[in-house]
């Protein structure tokens, strides 16, 4: 890399020039060595004009990463483009605040005017997740655009140029970065592998297998014919290769606009002039200057051709745009309303195996009833009159049988619950991986076939969040609220039974408590699910947002932009936890409520016990009593895992509504028999 210069924080810079050199026999495996840094005499200096170029793997980015480390306010363009998912305006303005005279002249300056009238909504074309409707011209356009509205002190241009024509470079290169560009004065770090550059340039930085071997003005380093001149000498022959190959393959590629080609052969004879002594290696590939010259003539008919027809494309193009309504290209996400379908469960349990779910619902039915039956088994045990009758002594035969008879009899029933059980847990945990499994795949599978279309107008965040919390809730909390409701939801009806058969006064008091919770259920769920859905739909933002910021943190980093980034993340976040702790507000409205209801049904089943004390005998108002105390916690329960289970079923409609996406073809073809997926027929 290039050594450290003395550098003054108040004198305004031209552009810097670094030439990487590869080796000459293989360049393409040249190995990018860490740079040693030579002491030179290279000063930033006022108005002096400085650029970077090379070759690949000579150290040319890696020295750039080394120069951002100066004062100012730094704007970036990187090789790669980093493009937001917002408006081309947004992406231009980035953290600046808006001038609309600066604003024109970058999109004249940087050629965007021509692209805004293709555009559907010109500037307020709503551009997708990593400019996925932009070319790789326009994209390096707009981010060239963006670092030029930032009006920084400190500009460093990675190769900005390698991604656009011929004639929109020279463009780009008189208008912004060259001597009368818009950034003259300004420090300019230009990185390039375009030699016809080189000429306007007021220093160079040669970089040779990462060391900086010689620097200095154009003239002096081609005076010199050392590292730089063999560099050029190296580029003419590889692009008279390059040209030999086009002809005999008769490929037609791109070429400059007579201007640039023109530069391009002055900075080419000039190299062969001052290499004369391999004159005859250089002949013996055909003539690089001839060859350039040939070049260009046979590029400017082609190009005559080419833009003859990029004229028609264009209006075609213009006339399509007009009958385009101005729309934007990512969609709101949709968040559905009211009651979920019962398709949504019918989904679910289709998932699971029809026969399996059946079972282990049977199952769980046996269980219940030999749990209610040891309670009734114990009660009968205690009222049994022989073993309460005080005259007959423990110590007889006939006692310790019926003991034994008691005790046999609920250590069966005890064993039938332990067996029930374990069969209905082991079936409802095969079940419940079984329909994850399979709504997983099927919405996999559907997405693997979607047309690219989905994926350019989706964002990644929302797809990331089907297939990771959505996909957890499944696996996790739907089995586990499954299985507690389907608990509470027979506790509750064993209870039920059991004080209306002791109790029979306590009928009338179903019928309104009955009412009263259903109505409390209905009033929550009702919140609680559409609070679910908004916190799902308002989660994908923040995926979206963390994607996209670690995809530009280099450019959002060497704008210093990092908190205007973190602030949008914790706006995001915040906006969710809205909803999030919305939900758990709901959850304690929920409780309150179901808690005075228990207390009512608890109330009554001990008032009809005291005022039928006469009738009913103490087991039975002991049976009674006990099961109202838990018919408070299992109604509670019941409800809240219905809303629970309600809510987080969402994530099933969520899966299902990606696994109907249109797709581009079935995995099978009638006319050429059935293939598996992802199979090729064999050459």
């Amino acid at each position: 890399g290039a050594a450290p210069a003395r550098r003054q924080p108040n004198r305004s810079v031209g552009r810097r020039l670094l030439l990487g050199e590869g080796p000459a026999a293989n360049p393409a495996r040249h190995q990018l060595q860490p740079a040693r840094r030579r002491p030179h005499r290279s000063g930033w200096q006022r108005r002096r004009r400085e650029v970077v170029v090379g070759c690949r793997r000579a150290g040319r980015h890696a020295e750039a990463a080394r120069q951002r480390h100066n004062s100012g306010r730094v704007a970036l363009v990187s090789q790669q483009a980093w493009i937001q998912n917002a408006t081309l305006r947004d992406n231009i303005q980035f953290t600046g605040s808006w001038d609309d005279h600066r604003y024109a002249k970058v999109l004249d300056c940087c050629a965007l005017r021509p692209d805004l009238e293709i555009l559907p909504g010109g500037d307020m074309t709503e551009i997708g997740e990593k400019g996925i409707n932009l070319s790789g011209g326009q994209k390096q356009r707009v981010s060239l655009a963006r670092a030029v509205y930032q009006d920084a002190d400190i500009y460093i241009l990675d190769d900005p140029l390698s991604a656009v024509d011929s004639h929109v470079g020279k463009h780009i290169f008189d208008q912004v970065i060259g001597p009368n560009g818009v950034l003259a004065g300004k420090t300019r770090l230009f990185v390039t592998n375009a030699i016809q550059w080189l000429p306007f340039v007021d220093n160079i930085l040669v970089l040779s297998q990462g060391t900086v071997s010689e620097h200095g003005t154009y003239e002096q380093l081609m005076s010199r014919n050392g590292p730089f001149a063999q560099f050029l000498k190296q580029y003419i022959t590889q692009e008279a290769e390059e040209n030999e190959a086009d002809e005999e393959t008769g490929e037609i590629g791109e070429h400059e606009e007579p201007e640039v080609a023109r530069l391009k052969e002055e900075v080419l004879s000039r190299v062969e002039r001052l290499t004369s002594e391999d004159e005859d290696a250089i002949s013996r590939r055909n003539s690089p200057t001839n060859t350039a010259r040939s070049s260009s003539r046979r590029g400017g008919r082609r190009l005559s051709r080419r833009m003859s027809s990029r004229q028609q494309d264009v209006e075609q193009i213009k006339e399509e745009a007009k009958r385009k309504e101005r729309e934007k290209l990512i969609q709101e996400e949709r968040s559905a309303t009211g009651n979920v379908k019962y398709q949504v469960f019918l989904a679910y349990f289709k998932a699971m195996n029809l026969r399996m779910t059946v079972s282990f619902f049977l199952f769980f039915i046996l269980y219940q009833t030999a749990s209610v039956f040891a309670n009734v088994w114990l009660s009968i045990w205690t009222e049994d009159p022989y073993l309460n009758n005080a005259s007959i002594p423990s110590n007889t035969s006939e006692y310790a049988a019926l003991q034994n008879l008691y005790l046999g009899g609920y250590g069966a029933i005890g064993a039938a619950q332990a067996v029930f059980v374990l069969i209905y847990a082991l079936l409802a945990a095969v079940a419940f991986v079984i329909s994850s499994r399979k709504l997983h795949a099927k919405m996999l599978s559907n997405i693997l076939r979607a047309p690219m279309s989905f994926f350019d107008t989706t964002p990644v965040g929302r797809i990331v969040n089907r297939f990771s919390r959505d996909i957890e809730t499944i696996d996790n909390l739907l089995p586990q609220m499954f299985r507690s409701w389907i608990s509470t939801f027979f506790n509750v009806m064993s209870t039920i039974v059991v004080i209306s058969f002791s109790t029979p006064a306590f009928m009338s008091v179903i019928v309104p408590l009955g009412v009263l919770y259903v109505f409390v259920q209905r009033f929550f769920i009702s919140t609680s699910r559409q609070l679910k859905r908004i916190e799902s739909t308002t989660r994908s933002p923040i995926y979206t947002h963390f994607s996209e910021t670690v995809t530009g943190t280099q450019t959002i980093r060497a704008y210093d932009a990092s908190d205007e980034f973190v602030n949008e993340s914790q706006r995001r976040v915040d906006y969710n936890q809205i909803f999030y702790f919305a939900g758990i507000a709901a959850n304690r409205w929920l409780g309150f409520h179901l808690d005075f209801c228990g207390a009512l049904s608890v109330l009554a089943a001990t008032l009809f016990a005291v005022i039928g004390r006469g009738s009913v005998n103490g087991g039975t108002v002991g049976l009674s009593v006990s099961y109202a105390l838990q018919v408070t916690a299992a109604l509670n329960w019941m409800v809240r895992m219905s809303s629970d289970l309600e809510t987080n079923i969402v994530s099933v409609e969520r899966l299902e509504e990606y696994a109907k996406v249109q797709t581009e073809a079935e995995w099978t073809s009638r006319r050429l028999g059935r293939r598996r997926p992802g199979h090729q027929p064999a050459p």
